[in-house]
């Protein structure tokens, strides 16, 4: 997928044959006709350009369903994403609690008020110690990172599943 990705992002189109069918569902399921169209990209027409990687289209096999690919490539990242975050949760929540222990610890002696907040790094001067690096003390960038995180769970066997417009029984 990242190759054909690239191919398309860089080369044009990798659609080089579609289908259509339909199937009719019986009344008692969701009394209606079912069309599917597929796309599909061919080993054949990517082998023979240049730019897209011999190793990979070495590997294809000679028609790619596209649709479903892409559902287990985004599957996948999701995955990755999902590791990832299980990998960090522990250094986010105490980096997240250093700095909301230190912004109540400021305000309890600042009237309340965490306004100006900044964790500085800096070397020993006479008179007056020289900054090297000054960063605010917020935790709107985390709120993001946490409202993300909610917002896109782990997608699970996405190869599996897939939107349709078919029409729910009449029951429903």
């Amino acid at each position: 997928m990242e190759a054909l990705r690239n191919y398309v992002q860089h080369r044009g189109l990798a659609v080089h044959s579609t289908s259509m069918g339909g199937k009719l569902i019986p009344y008692e399921e969701r009394d209606g006709i079912e069309f599917i169209t597929s796309l599909y990209t061919h080993k054949s027409e990517v082998e023979s350009d240049k730019a897209f990687k011999k190793k990979v289209s070495q590997e294809m096999p000679e028609k790619v369903n596209l649709m479903y690919a892409a559902r287990v490539y985004v599957g996948s990242i999701s995955k990755a994403h999902s590791d990832i975050r299980k990998l960090l949760k522990k250094e986010s929540e105490k980096s997240r609690n250093l700095i909301l222990n230190t912004i109540d610890g400021y305000e309890k002696i600042n009237n309340g008020k965490a306004v100006g907040l900044y964790a500085i790094c800096s070397i020993p001067k006479e008179p007056v110690d020289e900054t090297i690096e000054k960063c605010p003390l917020l935790l709107d960038w985390d709120d993001i990172r946490l409202n993300l995180i909610n917002k896109n769970p782990k997608m699970v066997n996405l190869g599996k599943r897939f939107v349709s417009s078919s029409a729910y029984n009449k029951a429903n």
